[in-house]
């Protein structure tokens, strides 16, 4: 308990050595404890641990009975010490013994982070004093092998019966509550921004962090764009359901009945393709506009932050001392001692050079402002992407569309339309992609509601805790104890 040596107990040589029996010394062959002890309950048992003998050291017989003030036979049993257990397992001494003294240890940090028992080594040094060093100090001296934060706080706490150490736990409980609450919420609005890109558009008014009020006043959606405008995913299902119905309304027409005005239709398809391609064009152009100013903005970032660090760096190597004394940082040349401007153009009066604390600052500012033009260039960039990638595909149904009513055109005129038929299966097709996506879109923002209750019970634990780990009682109870 008192010292970290596992070999040298602190013990007399009349316990390991030798024994002086007046005239003549005795070499000691074997020497063990025995110690009897009561509990709270008054029930004693009598412990018993070999010092130098046969018996492992590391083996501590317990008799059920007071065996030194009443000899008798009584039920034993064996544990041991000084191995990997001996707190958490129910053949350790130091297990059995917390039990007997009815103690229920809380588990405390170690430096690397894991959790251990308060083991009895680290508590019983406070109520007792060493006589060697105990008198110099409130704190007693207690192992350090057991790598325990805060132990000797720790143990006062459990001594003196004090919540802190429950407060402690319970806000280290909230954090990891906490903590897992913000990844499931990122992980549910990476799920649904992945459901908006398969459906060629993008989320809005999605809460980005963990929120206690639900729903919002805006319930996250997601919009798709047509032509040079963006409508919501369920107006685009309501505009293909109003389609389907008018079809469904009208027979599959044959090729003869049709053929003008599949004529008429083939050749609207095909200046549609062209003035798509147009807008194609265009789209793409503004597109490679905007990554390089994407790129542009973080050449400018990159070399702002360059600069920062250099301004740093000088202004570290100037605190050190670096050319402190030169007369060059007194505005005046080392070699002719003429006076030397700081800057390479003429200042107006009242003006001066800005010093390298406020080259600093601004520099920070100008990164700050940077940054969110670069961000919001992003989304832009991100958002354009989406247009381009949706005009690809509507000319790529433009394209179909053409090939289906030119295969009508050179079809046997008693034959169903081709181009009718495919424009049928093509909507339903979409139609029920459409739906797919906004059904699991509307069961991930369902998961967000659960997550934004659990953040909002979770914020009204947190404070209902007091500010710092001590409770009312906690403070009564260091007031008496400072008082005694």
């Amino acid at each position: 308990m008192l010292t970290t040596s596992k070999q040298d107990l602190p013990l007399p040589p009349a316990m390991t050595a030798k024994l002086d029996g007046g005239t003549l010394e005795h070499a000691v062959l074997e020497s063990e404890v025995w110690l009897e002890i009561e509990n709270l309950t008054g029930k004693r048992v009598t412990v018993q641990r070999t010092v130098k003998g046969s018996r492992d050291k590391n083996l501590i017989t317990v008799h059920d009975g007071p065996a030194l003030t009443k000899p008798g036979a009584y039920p034993t049993a064996d544990y041991f010490v000084n191995r990997s257990g001996g707190a958490t397992r129910s053949v350790g001494f130091h297990w059995f013994l917390a039990r007997f003294f009815g103690w229920d240890l809380p588990a405390v940090q170690t430096y690397e982070g894991s959790e251990v028992p308060l083991y009895l080594q680290c508590i019983l040094p406070f109520v007792m004093t060493e006589q060697t060093r105990g008198w110099s100090s409130i704190q007693p001296p207690v192992p350090t092998q057991f790598r325990i934060r805060d132990v000797h706080k720790r143990a006062v706490e459990f001594l003196l019966g004090m919540d802190a150490h429950k407060i402690a736990l319970a806000r280290q409980e909230l954090q990891l509550r906490k903590t897992s609450l913000e990844s499931r919420w990122t992980r549910q609005v990476r799920q649904l921004k992945d459901i908006a890109t398969a459906a060629g558009g993008v989320v809005h008014a999605l809460p980005g962090q963990p929120t206690s009020v639900w729903p919002p006043q805006a319930l996250p959606s997601i919009n798709v764009p047509e032509q040079k405008r963006w409508i919501g995913l369920s107006e685009r299902i309501r505009q293909r359901v109003e389609k389907k119905e008018v079809l469904e309304a009208k027979s599959i027409p044959q090729v003869s009945d049709v053929a003008e005005s599949v004529k008429r239709e083939l050749s609207a398809a095909e200046s549609a393709v062209v003035d798509q391609q147009g807008s194609l064009s265009r789209l793409l152009d503004a597109l490679a506009s905007e990554e390089q100013e994407v790129a542009r903005l973080q050449e400018r970032l990159t070399a702002i932050k360059e600069d920062i660090q250099r301004n740093k760096d000088a202004r570290t190597l100037r605190n050190l001392g670096s050319r402190k004394e030169s007369e060059f940082d007194h505005d005046t040349c080392p070699v002719c001692h003429q006076h030397v401007a700081d800057s390479l153009v003429p200042l107006a009066p009242g003006q001066a050079v800005m010093s390298l604390d406020e080259n600093i600052e601004f520099l920070q500012e100008q990164s700050r402002t940077f940054e969110g033009v670069l961000n919001q260039s992003m989304h832009v960039v991100s958002a354009r992407r989406l247009q381009v990638q949706a005009a690809r595909a509507d000319i790529g149904q433009l394209r179909e569309r053409v090939r289906h009513l030119r295969q009508t055109l050179v079809s046997d005129g008693r034959s169903p339309s081709v181009a009718a038929v495919y424009e049928r299966v093509e909507l339903e097709r979409d139609l029920k992609q459409d739906i797919r996506f906004r059904d699991s879109f509307d069961d991930g923002v369902a998961g967000l509601e659960s997550l934004a209750s659990d953040w909002r019970a979770l914020q009204t634990a947190i404070k209902e805790l007091p500010k710092d780990d001590l409770s009312a009682d906690d403070y009564r109870k260091l007031e008496l104890w400072g008082r005694s």
